[in-house]
């Protein structure tokens, strides 16, 4: 886009103008740019999404829309205002709703206390936080008000999947696949059944998706994992975020498919000559569930199409050692040695020659089979002389500065005659967790990453995890579901209300009693 956009309440009588909706209503946009021209507005109205997609602006002005259209062209617009820009909404908006609007009070307020004990002020309000990174000012006068731009360069990034992008190699890694969720029961406080039968469209069959694994030429990936070719931002990359508005400096404007990164796209470093990179970092995936279930079995595609030899795997910096020698065992399940692991940070990482294998799980609930079919297979590979028998496991998490189970003490004394063995998943190797995993066929544990160790255990694998009322069942739950087996939701109550995800707890011992019996943790 180019040139500056008037907008307006009323269509006018030269024809200039384009009407445009919104969710709010309806206004029309007049422009000395390519707008009118566009294939979408000789369609009839353009939806506000599409004047988004057109990209930077000169400046707007807004002469007298309806004040919640107006409101809402400005958290879609102010975004793609070009550096040194403004954007004026002038008094033909009732003036005093426009300055009760919750969002430009919110706006106001915040702009005030910029700084705040000489910190810089925040916004919980994604468009707000926004502003206070680029706006140079804001003037509440009583004829109009006017946001003008920071004159700081800023990138436009519409994000594209895989396959609507032109002249891109791209291969099907990972075929799409489908299975059945698991019937599950849950008890004490607050319990989850509803919610999660909510989220999973009453227990129907899953279809999970496919995964293309693409060459690309000249990409940067972005601090976090998202990845960037030919102007377009792959969307398959921003698996975990994809309902965050920021991520980093990368905007989301006003939930539409247009983003925008808000310094230049400038790597500190050109690519190296002659490498082929392979992206394997994704949001998250420096925790150890979402490594192991999420990231980690892409590799399979890549290494089944490439190979290993010659390429550098491009992973996020690890938080820990602990972390970071999870990421070295895992690799090198499949042939790739810790001097072929990149471990990049917060900065752009450019590459000459990249491959992409796009994810095939859909964090919290849907996992293609073949991503846990392929950690089911490396445990059973391992070349270890352990002990092959059946085991019923424990896996406690009060090694954990949160989510400590108080009386597990009381709860271990009830699951040890039953033949249960108590496992700490931190203190053990990545081979070490997959062979005890591997031949679990119940196991009862404090919800956390180290249960995404089930998915090295076997098909039927029996489960009852104990949570907070707080917690929500579904990352696990869904690996279940993948094995076939049977998941129980104990939920337990919080040692300080209102209880929340970190909050430790306690577990009703008779409860737990009764609903190992009922569903066979006690026996074979």
């Amino acid at each position: 886009m180019t040139g500056s956009l008037v907008l307006w309440a009323e269509p006018g009588t030269s024809g200039t103008r384009v009407e445009v909706r919104t969710r709010s209503g309806t206004c029309f946009v007049e422009t000395a740019g390519d707008l009118g021209s566009t294939p979408a507005a000789s369609e009839g109205a353009l939806q506000i999404e599409s004047v988004v997609e057109l990209g930077a602006v000169g400046s707007v002005i807004d002469r007298g829309c309806d004040i919640d259209v107006a409101i809402e062209m400005l958290t879609a617009l102010f975004p793609c205002v070009e550096p040194g820009g403004s954007y004026r909404i002038e008094v033909g908006v009732d003036r005093s709703a426009l300055r009760t609007a919750p969002i430009i009070r919110a706006l106001v307020d915040a702009v005030a206390n910029r700084w705040v004990d000489g910190a810089a002020a925040t916004s919980q309000d994604p468009f707000v936080a926004y502003c206070l990174r680029n706006l140079a000012s804001l003037s509440v006068g009583t004829d109009a008000l006017t946001l003008d731009k920071v004159d700081r360069p800023f990138v436009v990034l519409p994000a594209r999947p895989l396959s609507a992008l032109e002249g891109i190699d791209s291969r099907v890694g990972v075929v799409p696949r489908s299975y059945r969720r698991a019937v599950a029961d849950f008890y004490g406080p607050g319990a989850k059944g509803d919610v999660l039968r909510a989220r999973t469209s009453n227990l129907a069959d899953v279809e999970a998706p496919g995964g293309l694994v693409a060459v690309l030429s000249d990409a940067t990936v972005l601090g976090f994992g998202p990845v960037v070719v030919d102007g377009n931002l792959i969307d398959e990359s921003l698996i975990n975020t994809r309902s965050m508005r920021q991520r980093g400096l990368l905007y989301q404007v006003a939930e539409t498919d247009t983003f925008l990164l808000e310094r230049p796209l400038t790597p500190p470093h050109p690519p190296l000559p002659g490498v082929t990179s392979v992206v394997m970092k994704q949001t998250w995936d420096v925790n150890y569930g979402h490594w192991i279930v999420d990231t980690f079995p892409r590799v399979e595609a890549v290494v089944s199409a490439h190979g290993t030899e010659g390429m550098s795997f491009i992973l996020n910096v690890p938080p820990s050692e602990q972390m970071r020698q999870v990421f070295v065992d895992s690799m090198s399940l499949v042939g790739v040695r810790e001097e072929q692991l990149v471990f990049t940070g917060s900065h752009p990482y450019a590459m000459e020659r990249a491959i992409y294998p796009a994810p095939v799980t859909v964090p919290p609930l849907v996992k293609n089979p073949r991503s846990v079919e392929f950690l089911r297979e490396l445990a059973l590979d391992l070349d270890d002389s352990a002990d092959r028998r059946p085991r019923r496991l424990y896996v406690t998490r009060n090694g954990s500065g949160r989510r400590r189970l108080l009386n597990e003490d009381a709860v271990i004394d009830v699951l040890r005659p039953l033949g249960y063995e108590v496992v700490a998943p931190e203190t053990l190797t990545l081979r070490e967790q997959m062979a005890v995993f591997r031949d679990a066929t119940h196991v009862v544990g404090n919800m956390g990453a180290a249960l995404s160790n089930l998915a090295f255990s076997g098909d039927g694998v029996r489960v009852l995890c104990l949570a907070t009322e707080a917690m929500n069942h579904d990352y696990f739950y869904d690996i279940v579901s993948v094995k076939g087996g049977i998941y129980i939701g104990l939920q337990g109550l919080a040692a300080e209300q209102p209880a929340t995800i970190a909050s430790d707890f306690t577990i009703d011992i008779p409860l737990l009693e009764d609903v190992l019996s009922k569903h066979a943790f006690d026996r074979p």
